[in-house]
Parts: C-alpha cells; structure tokens; sequence
C-alpha cells in the first residue's frame, strides 16, 4: 500500500522484531529496514554494565531462587547475528548502548547507526562529531540544530 504512494527513496520502516523485516525484504528488497537496538532493561549494574540473567538478592551475592547465575557483558555483545538475520540496512540505537565498540563492530558489518533519544548538548555534540554515526533522533531538534550550527 505505500509503495501506492511512495517511491522506495522516501521512506524507511525500522522495528525491533527481525522476521517484519525480513518479510519486508522478500516484498520488496529495495525498502530501506533499520533494525532497532536498546539496551535490555533486566539488572543493570551501573559501573560496569553486567546484567545478571536471574534474579539476585539484594547483595548480589546469591540467586533468589536455587539454580545458576550467568551474567553477560552487553557492550561487548554485539548483536551481529540478530543485525545480520534481519537483513537491516542500517541500525537504530540506544544512545545508551552507542559506545565506541558497538559502532566498531557497527562499522565493521558496514551498517550506518542511528542513535535515539539524544536530548542533552553533551550527547548531541559526541554523535555530531563522530562520522560511524549517520544521524540523531532527539525530541530536541531546536537543541540539535543550535549545536551543529556552533560546530
């Protein structure tokens, strides 16, 4: 229905669930996908961003249910394989998750990054300076043009 009134260059659709992008890409491969990357919400603990798989009790030290403990280091996840499968053309990322790694290895499968929600100055002129970051999404246009026009 919107290729009815678009041409594939106007528009871009982006979501978090793979198989609606791949399915995109079987109707129609010339339709630009973004794939969309955020930070998990389970456990984070902030100084170092571990994020434990199972509940902990408040001191960490022990599970609050019988069983095992795995924690896993996200910024060093990469999601390359959720990235690959969903046949993106570009990324859609939690400024959160938008370190020097991610938009390595973000390089490296050659994907262009766009990073969301980037609301304050310091944020804004970090992804402006930096070329792997193709654009900011923000609810502050008026914050992102006054810094990229003092640049």
């Amino acid at each position: 229905m919107i290729l009815k009134y678009f041409s594939t260059s106007d528009f871009f659709i982006s979501s978090r669930y793979e198989p609606s992008l791949i399915k995109i890409k079987k109707i129609n491969s010339n339709i630009k996908t973004g794939i969309i990357i955020k930070e998990p919400k389970i456990g984070k603990l902030a100084s170092n961003k571990f994020f434990p798989l199972f509940p902990f009790s408040s001191s960490f030290s022990k599970p609050l249910f019988s069983g095992f403990s795995v924690f896993s280091r996200f910024s060093s996840d990469f999601p390359k394989e959720k990235i690959i499968d969903s046949k993106a053309d570009f990324i859609v990322s939690d400024y959160n998750i938008a370190d020097n790694d991610f938009l390595k290895n973000a390089e490296k499968l050659n994907k262009k990054v766009f990073v969301w929600s980037v609301n304050d100055e310091q944020m804004i002129n970090k992804f402006l300076s930096d070329k792997r970051v193709k654009g900011i999404i923000t609810d502050r246009p008026d914050l992102v043009y006054s810094v990229s026009a003092a640049q």
